[in-house]
């Protein structure tokens, strides 16, 4: 091995490397395979080229010349079967193996009649022991003619499909990777003959060499630069699989390498050391050497080549957390447009949203809408889809004229159908890039894997967006009957007093009545109007905002105190009991509680007394009425029994609705009003009767309050 071999042993690391990438891309791709193929006969040159220059052995350089001729007129094949198949095919014939037989077998022919001859010149290294540069030789004999002539026609024929091709491509960047392939080949054609002819005007042998090396890494620049830089395939695969890192490193042990061949010949030839444990532990030194650098090495090139990646995918997270929370669709919709114009760097986003009818229109202008029958054309493409698609994939022109020439005058190139459940949400028109960039295949991924998330965003909010507006049309309409009931409840009540209050005044006025009859019907008057201003302070009550304070007060004095009132009132003797933990202290309003307690007993009080008119089996002094507190670990219930008449279950639901009543006389305020102040106060009160309570329970009504500790 030489020093005159490292350039050979580059291209073959390199070549190789693409050649493997390319194929593991994608190897159910018929371009792939082809373009890998492609490559992998350069691998062969190079391997040829490395034999060649390396070897001692004459016979062993005609055998490497001999691979390289036969590669040299095999390789236009390839480039025609490129041509019929990168990026896509446009011919039938391509598809077709016996054309591939046919195409390969014309050149095969030949060079097989040639063998073992060939037109290689072979020159020895001066002042190495191995290592020779090979030579094309130009003769007159029919089977080379032949063979450039077939040379010729390949290439002028791969030319022309290619030309032929471009026309048909509707995508920009496969128009540009066809230009570039096709003119990139021609000129390493080109400068493959222009080397070879300056080669039988030069004598030296390192001129030879030297144009040698330049042709070699030149076919590596023009590989890797349609990699990269056109994105003909996966880039982000491509770097994801540390190509770019492996071809450094290669680079940088191939020199490694030669530094070990250096020191094995050193230590030969000064110290008559030659043995493979020698040369094993040279190289686990170097390697154990370059460790370090590797790890640097890989930290650098993730952070050269995949920076802007980095930034996107913080913003991405970003964008990905406010997704989670609620938004309203037109600003759900319009962050979305933000995003992709600052991190794809793209002139103009249109974003249309679906309305009730079908249509799809910008933000709330209506006006400017794109009809549903124009998305409807390409439904099923877009459901099917579901991904950044490229303007050329739709005709346009054959939809509609103004909405053709709005994209056009737009400079839409893709399209981003937001789809759910078969059903087109929205969809977004993106212009052309900024600073004249195209769009790769790994930022139409990004905006495939955008979408996806931004839909599920998009139609959880919708739903929640409609789901609320029900919400507020039933609280709208409950509202409505509550206040129509309250009505209905307020003049149900005031309806009475006022026509007492009226025929009392009819009877008063016609004055044909004695004074005593006339003082009764004046206190008719007066009650009546108590009842009404009664009737009114109680909905004031209600309607009204408490003003709650609160203070630590001992609940057995509440009960002693709301006992005695409830006493003023039992004239049938129904016994009352009171059960308070002890010094049980409630941090309340204590002139607000009372007035809840004071009316429940009341109202346990008359619920007794039902019960001794309408059960025969039941007396008053059977009555049983008690207050009690229940100390839990995070809550204090005071508990109100009664063995009354009960509620009906059916009841139950209304019993804290205004104006909802099961006496015969009373305005059905008293639990709403209840329910008000201990809600201000921070606790809940509820309702256990009859079917609600255990079986065999003497109890036939419960009212519940509780309050947190805290």
């Amino acid at each position: 091995m030489n020093v005159y071999s490292l350039p050979s042993i580059l291209a073959f690391t390199i070549n190789f490397s693409i050649a493997f990438m390319i194929l593991l891309d994608n190897p159910k791709s018929k371009v792939n395979r082809w373009f890998a193929a492609f490559v992998m006969a350069f691998v062969l040159w190079n391997l040829a080229e490395i034999l060649i220059l390396t070897t001692s052995n004459f016979s062993e350089a005609l055998f490497g010349a001999q691979i390289l001729y036969r590669i040299i007129f095999l390789l236009p094949a390839f480039f025609v079967a490129i041509a019929f198949n990168f990026p896509i095919q446009t011919s039938k014939l391509a598809s077709k193996t016996f054309f591939y037989i046919v195409l390969f077998s014309i050149p095969v022919i030949p060079l097989a009649s040639s063998f073992p001859h060939f037109k290689i010149e072979i020159i020895h290294i001066t002042n190495e022991p191995e290592g020779y540069f090979y030579k094309l030789r130009s003769t007159s004999e029919p089977l080379f003619i032949l063979q450039l002539i077939i040379t010729a026609i390949y290439i002028i024929w791969g030319t022309a499909v290619l030309i032929n091709k471009i026309p048909k491509l509707r995508s920009v960047r496969q128009k540009n990777q066809t230009l570039f392939l096709l003119t990139g080949f021609v000129i390493i054609i080109a400068y493959f003959l222009l080397i070879n002819i300056f080669r039988f005007y030069l004598a030296s042998e390192f001129s030879t060499y030297f144009l040698n090396t330049i042709f070699v890494l030149s076919i590596n620049i023009f590989f890797l630069f349609i990699l990269v830089h056109y994105k003909t395939f996966n880039t982000k695969n491509i770097l994801r699989s540390g190509i770019i890192y492996s071809i450094i490193y290669t680079v940088i042990l191939s020199v490694y390498f030669i530094v070990v061949d250096r020191l094995s010949h050193t230590l030969n030839n000064y110290f008559g050391i030659n043995s493979f444990f020698t040369s094993a532990f040279i190289i686990l030194l170097l390697v154990a050497l370059i460790k370090p650098l590797e790890t640097r090495l890989q930290i650098l090139l993730d952070r050269l080549f995949l920076k802007d990646l980095g930034k996107y995918r913080h913003n991405f997270s970003q964008l990905n957390l406010m997704l989670q929370s609620y938004l309203a669709p037109e600003e759900l919709l319009s962050r979305v447009n933000r995003f992709i114009k600052n991190n794809f760097l793209i002139e103009e986003v249109l974003l249309y949203q679906r309305d009730e009818i079908g249509n799809y229109y910008i933000s709330n202008n209506h006006n400017d809408a794109i009809p549903s029958n124009i998305i409807n054309k390409y439904y099923d493409f877009f459901k099917t889809a579901k991904r950044a698609i490229e303007i050329y994939e739709l005709d346009i022109d054959n939809v509609d004229y103004s909405f053709s020439k709005t994209l056009k005058k737009k400079k839409i190139e893709v399209i981003l159908p937001l789809v759910f459940n078969d059903e087109i949400l929205a969809v977004i028109f993106l212009s052309k890039k900024k600073f004249e960039n195209k769009y790769t295949e790994d930022e139409l991924e990004r905006l495939t894997i955008l979408s996806n998330e931004v839909v599920i965003a998009y139609h959880r909010n919708k739903i929640f967006a409609e789901l609320q507006v029900k919400k507020d049309d039933q609280f709208r309409l409950e509202k409505l009957a509550a206040i129509g009931q309250m009505t209905a409840g307020i003049a149900h009540e005031i309806k009475n007093p006022l026509n007492t209050i009226s025929i009392s005044a009819q009877t008063l006025k016609k004055g044909d009545i004695s004074k005593e009859e006339s003082f009764e019907l004046m206190d008719y008057i007066i009650k009546e109007v108590d009842r009404l201003d009664k009737l009114l302070k109680d909905f004031l009550k209600l309607s009204k905002t408490l003003e709650v304070k609160f203070e630590n007060v001992e609940a057995g004095s509440l009960f002693a105190k709301a006992i005695i009132a409830v006493e003023t009132k039992n004239i049938n003797h129904i016994k009352i009991s009171c059960d308070c933990q002890k010094k049980t202290m409630l941090n309340t309003d204590p002139s607000l509680l009372y007035q809840v307690l004071l009316n429940l007993g009341l109202n346990s009080v008359d619920a007794i007394i039902e019960r001794c008119k309408k059960d025969d089996t039941f007396t008053c002094t059977d009555g049983l009425l008690s207050f009690s507190t229940e100390n839990l670990d995070d809550e204090i219930i005071i508990k109100i029994q009664d063995n009354g008449i009960g509620i009906p279950k059916e009841k139950l639901n209304n019993i804290f609705n205004p104006f909802f009543t099961t006496k015969e006389e009373g305005s059905g305020l008293g639990l709403s009003i209840a329910h008000n102040i201990i809600s201000s106060m921070g606790g809940t009160i509820s309702v256990n009767s009859l079917s609600n309570l255990p079986a065999g329970s003497q109890v036939k009504t419960e009212f519940l309050i509780s309050f947190p500790k805290t």
